[in-house]
Formats: C-alpha cells, sequence, structure tokens
C-alpha cells in the first residue's frame, strides 16, 4: 500500500495531513490551497481590512500583496487582469478599493502583457475620482511613475467629457492625501478643446478664465460660488446647477438640503449611508415623501442593482443605523426604514431554490466573531447567518445546523428577519473549529442529503475525521453527495478536495455564488 493510500484508508486528525497535496492553515490544521484565481476572488470581494482570529490586518494584506503579485507575474496575470475588471464592474464586490489595489500591482508586473492590460482596465476600474486616487496611492507606494502608468491616468483625464470632468473635479476634490493637481501633474495630459484646457487650469491652478462660458464652466462657478453661500442662496445654487453634495460644506447642511439631495435620488451611496443623518434632522420620518420614497428604493431589486449597492453595504447600514448612534450624534431608528433595508438585503442577496436535500453548516467557532467582511461592521459569524437564512428562505425544504466543535441546533427559521439570525447566533458557546460536524451528523442520524453547504473560515483543526474523510464515508448513505464550501474570509485555505468533482468553492456575499451555487447543487 502506498503512502497516499494509506493516509486515504486510515484518516488522521484535522490537526495531521489527511493527504500528501494539504498544506497546513492558520490554525494548525491541514486544508488544501485554493488555486491563484480563487484567493483573487476572495480579496477582491472580502478584502483584508479586517484582522482575523490568526492575524492582524497589516499582515494579511502584505500576504496577500505577495500572493497576488506573484499571479500577476504568472502567464495567468492577463486572465487576473480581466477578472478585477469583471468583479469591479459587475458589482460583485462591497467596495472597490481591493479591485483598485489588484490593477495597480498588475501595473507593476514583469510581464508586459500584464502591465499592459492593467493600463487598458483603468477607465473600467476607476469609475470616478476617488477611485483613480486610491489607484494612484496604490501604484505610488509599489512602483515608480514610469511612461505607462502616466500615460493611463492622462488618458483617465483626456477619456472625460467637459461636463463629466467637472463634475469629477467638484465632486471628488482629494482623497488618500491626493488632489487632481497632484495627478495631472504627473501625468500631463494634453486637452483636446478649451473647456478642458480650462478645467485643468482650475485643477492645478485654481483659476477659471472670466471670459470662458459653457456648462461645465458654470457648474464650477456655482460650486465655487457655494464655499460661501448659506441659506436660500445656497440652496438654489444646489437646485438650479444640480451641484453634488460634495460642493456644499458640511457646517452649511439642514433639513432642506438633506430632503432636496434624498429626493434627488441620484446621490445612492449617500442616501444609503446617510440614513441616520437624514432621522437625526427630522427628515424621516416626519417628512411622508421623503420617507416613502427612501424605503421604496431601498427594497426596490432594480434600484439596487443598478446603483450597485452590494448586499454587505445594505447589512452595514441596517447595522449601523440600527444602533441609533454615532461620533455624529444620536436618532431615534424608523422601523419603516429597518424593514426597508432588511426587504432590499433580501432582494440583493438572490435566491437558490434547488428542489434538493441541502444541510447548511454554519460555522460560528470562535475565529468566526473576529474580523469583518471587507471593511464593514460585520463580522463573518454575522455575515455566515445572513447567508444561511437566505437560502433556507429560497429553499424552504433545506436545513440548517450551527457548529464549532459540537453540534448546535438551529434557532432560526423562514419567520425570522437578517437581525434576529444574528442576534441568535450571540452568546454561544463558541470554541474550537471542526467543519467535518455537518456531514458527521448527518451520517450518525441517519440522515439524506444531497448537498452540504458548509459557510466557514476554512480554519478547522479540531476535528478526529477530515471533512473530505467524512465526505467519503457519507457517500455510502447517497453516493452523489456534493460539498459545497463557502469561504467567508480572505485567506488561500479550503476544506474542499480540489480532486473531488463533486466539490465547489465559492465566495460569500460574491453575487455570482447562488447562481453558481444553485446550478452546481442541481447537476448532482
Amino acid at each position: 500500500m502506498s503512502h497516499k493510500t494509506y493516509l486515504e484508508a486510515f484518516p488522521s486528525p484535522q490537526a495531521f495531513p489527511y493527504r500528501e497535496d494539504q498544506v497546513r492553515n492558520n490554525a494548525g490544521g491541514y486544508t488544501w490551497e485554493i488555486q491563484p484565481l480563487q484567493y483573487l476572488d476572495r480579496f477582491l470581494i472580502l478584502g483584508t481590512e479586517g484582522a482575523t482570529y490568526y492575524a492582524r490586518h497589516p499582515q494579511r494584506t502584505y500576504e496577500a500583496a505577495g500572493r497576488l503579485k506573484a499571479l500577476m507575474d504568472s502567464p495567468e496575470g492577463v486572465a487576473a487582469v480581466k477578472r478585477i475588471v469583471e468583479v469591479s464592474v459587475s458589482g460583485r464586490a462591497p467596495k472597490n478599493d481591493p479591485a483598485l489595489f489588484a490593477l495597480a500591482l498588475a501595473t507593476s508586473s514583469a510581464r508586459l502583457d500584464v502591465r499592459r492590460e492593467a493600463y487598458r482596465s483603468l477607465l473600467s476600474v476607476a469609475r470616478t475620482s476617488t477611485h483613480l486616487f486610491h489607484f494612484c496611492a496604490y501604484a505610488d507606494n509599489l512602483r515608480g511613475w514610469g511612461r505607462g502608468l502616466r500615460r493611463a491616468v492622462a488618458d483617465w483625464y483626456l477619456q472625460q467629457s467637459p461636463e463629466d470632468l467637472a463634475y469629477q473635479l467638484i465632486k471628488y476634490a482629494s482623497r488618500d492625501g491626493w488632489t487632481h493637481k497632484d495627478a495631472l501633474r504627473l501625468s500631463h495630459p494634453r486637452p483636446a478643446s478649451s473647456a478642458t484646457s480650462a478645467l485643468f487650469d482650475f485643477a492645478t491652478k485654481g483659476r477659471l478664465p472670466q471670459e470662458a462660458n459653457c456648462e461645465a464652466l458654470e457648474l464650477v462657478r456655482a460650486a465655487e460660488a457655494a464655499k460661501t453661500a448659506r441659506g436660500s442662496e445656497l440652496f438654489d445654487l444646489v437646485t438650479k446647477h444640480d451641484l453634488p453634495i460634495e460642493a456644499v460644506p458640511s457646517s452649511a447642511w439642514d433639513a432642506a438640503l438633506y430632503r432636496h439631495t434624498a429626493l434627488a435620488g441620484k446621490q445612492s451611496t449617500w442616501l444609503v449611508r446617510n440614513l441616520s443623518a437624514l432621522t437625526k434632522y427630522g427628515v424621516i420620518p416626519q417628512d411622508e415623501e421623503v420617507t416613502s420614497f427612501v424605503t421604496g428604493v431601498l427594497s426596490s431589486k432594480e434600484w439596487l442593482h443598478k446603483h450597485r449597492i452590494h448586499p454587505l453595504s445594505l447589512l452595514n447600514a441596517l447595522a449601523a443605523y440600527r444602533a441609533g448612534a454615532s461620533r455624529h450624534g444620536e436618532w431615534m431608528p424608523s422601523s419603516r426604514v429597518e424593514a426597508a433595508l432588511e426587504a432590499g438585503l433580501e432582494a440583493s442577496l438572490g435566491t437558490f431554490p434547488t428542489e434538493k436535500r441541502v444541510l447548511y453548516g454554519l460555522d460560528v467557532s470562535g475565529s468566526m466573531s473576529v474580523g469583518t467582511l471587507s471593511g464593514t461592521l460585520i463580522t463573518p459569524r454575522e455575515g455566515a447567518a445572513v447567508l444561511a437564512l437566505a437560502a433556507i428562505r429560497s429553499d424552504p425544504g433545506a436545513e440548517v445546523m450551527l457548529f464549532s466543535d459540537r453540534f448546535i441546533p438551529a434557532p432560526f427559521g423562514t419567520e425570522h428577519t437578517y437581525s434576529q439570525a444574528i442576534a441568535m447566533t450571540e452568546g454561544l458557546p463558541f470554541g474550537r473549529t471542526d467543519c467535518a460536524l455537518p456531514i458527521l451528523w448527518a451520517e450518525a442520524n441517519n440522515r439524506l442529503f444531497d448537498a452540504f453547504v458548509v459557510i466557514t473560515d476554512n480554519e478547522t483543526w479540531y476535528g478526529k475525521t477530515h471533512p473530505a474523510a467524512a465526505l467519503a464515508s457519507y457517500r455510502r448513505l447517497v453516493p452523489d453527495a456534493a460539498l459545497v464550501v463557502v469561504g467567508m474570509t480572505a485567506t488561500e485555505f479550503s476544506i474542499g478536495d480540489p480532486q473531488d468533482p463533486k466539490t465547489l468553492d465559492v465566495v460569500g456575499f460574491d453575487l455570482s455564488a447562488p447562481e453558481a451555487i444553485r446550478q452546481f447543487i442541481m447537476g448532482v
């Protein structure tokens, strides 16, 4: 009997390798290492902004940079850049910062074809000046300003119409210590029109030609006037010229401006972020027109999709709004707004009815309660509770179990809200991690399932049997039983056997994951 066959025939505890191709995870257990493009997906969607139980934020980001740089220097580098663009443009990720960081890494690739693809992709990934400044800050720290990077940034400016450029100059004056003056002086774009030339002069020298007159320049003049205007004069400038909210000094905001901005409906992410301010100023719930409009769009799947409002953004907004206080003040949360955020979360998460027997295993171990998802207020455990509830709501025949180092009955069902589901996972006896438990429990109780969906950070280490070994044993009951691993942190590990065609690895809160899970399970 070969060494490999011996290991498979006599499964070892998770603290020892089950097969020779396994690697040690952060917790000391043995799992498999996912493929570089799979790791890229986790990074783009989940990020490394929050610490985990086993690694601090700077350490995670440093390790991520090394892995991504190796990917960009490999023959898969061009495919990686295309994946960055696809995830960014489709809105699959809650934040664009990881995509900008990865794209900046691609511009420093040792491969010319990867660098060129990254330069061509800048306008697609950096859709606003804020994105551009983030990208410039990342690139400045990762590499020097060579000709290719200068040309890419210059092209970003030159592809803007004068009206769009004026809006960018007003709305996003500076971010990350970068201004348009910095970016323009480094990239040296050559304007093709007098209006663009005048806007470049304004950005770099702070002046506009008085004799020039066009819609773009009038917008800039109105924004300059708004810096000192107050009361009705300021309100008239904002409404007449449709000024972005950033043109208004924070000290000048009042209920009338909040009301106008909310009803304008254009400031989509602003609306989600400023629910507390709208409530604090009394616009919500006292103003029925605003309250009805806001709650209507927040629960509209079409509006959320159009404005790329990610489920994690809604979940984060719900947590922040329900708190009723922040460093900016206090407010009394509106039950109508909370209900609209819940409805919007339901609409944006997607549905995946499978008509199969599915057991969702929700990891509630200690490591899942540390750190946050993509820099939000949400821990991996809380996010996992939301995903599990969304699953059983769309697939009533499915079941959910909670586990750490032992089985914990799932207390929530389809009648509960997402906030209630999160609350019900608090105060549990968090402990060690054994990701084989859902499968072992099903086999011990002779429960027949077509698929197991384990939502975890993959830091399993405690069990006496590897999840892959447990699945192999369970297949004596259900020969085609499948395993879907939903990764909740941007690590390179997975409990899923890469050689098993009936095992799928997906990323938690990836908007493409529900349909991928559904199709995979339906094909079992």
